[in-house]
């Protein structure tokens, strides 16, 4: 990880989580990046994976239950069944994946690697680009809303015309701009939270 460009999975933890949580947060990727043994994003890859190969399939079903079947007996089964059920209740059928594009929102001298896991076509030929939320921590619209605004001023490198999505997977739900707030205002937030994220990786680098 690039800790001037994180991205957006981490700065969208950063929004939704408490003060104290958002220092541990950054605290928890430095420490990931000088010690290779820690590697927390491995904790959801197979069900990224799973979730790809199952939005590609006739049976979507028959695959995640195969990711969730190989951790049964861990404790992550418990966080990969509900990730399962969500996602099976929000993938529309009729919708087909098209490939699709990570890069790099930058806004002074520090960004965010908006990095969609699924490109998304649905029966009417409109196209998404959909990032994939897999955390407890519930997400609201708001929180969401300087995301989705960095998504979409970068859309045309990451899968042209498409509109950005979040799906919280556990919930079902997607998130989509929300068309009454500003380009001014959410530009203020998301530069909000890239400077709270450059300011206290300054502070943890200076103190390790």
């Amino acid at each position: 990880m690039d800790p001037l460009n994180p991205n957006q999975g981490l700065v969208l933890d950063l929004a939704a989580s408490k003060p104290g949580r958002q220092a541990e947060i950054v605290r928890e990727q430095y420490k990931m990046l000088t010690d290779p043994n820690r590697r927390p994003q491995d904790y959801y890859r197979a069900f990224v994976a799973g979730a790809k190969a199952a939005a590609a399939d006739a049976q979507p079903e028959r695959v995640l239950d195969a990711v969730v079947a190989k951790v049964v007996g861990t404790p992550k089964a418990r966080h990969y069944r509900a990730l399962s059920d969500g996602f099976l209740g929000a993938w529309d059928r009729d919708s087909t994946l098209v490939p699709v594009h990570s890069t790099i929102f930058a806004l002074n001298t520090v960004g965010m690697r908006v990095n969609p896991q699924l490109g998304v076509r649905d029966a009417a030929g409109d196209l998404s680009a959909v990032f994939l939320y897999l955390k407890d921590a519930p997400l609201s619209k708001d929180v969401a809303q300087p995301i989705l605004f960095a998504m979409n001023e970068v859309m045309s490198a990451v899968l042209p015309t498409a509109r950005p999505r979040i799906l919280v997977v556990r919930s079902g739900e997607y998130l989509d701009i929300d068309k009454r707030t500003t380009p001014r205002s959410q530009t203020l937030r998301i530069a909000g939270l890239l400077g709270q994220w450059t300011a206290m990786w300054a502070e943890i680098a200076k103190a390790a």
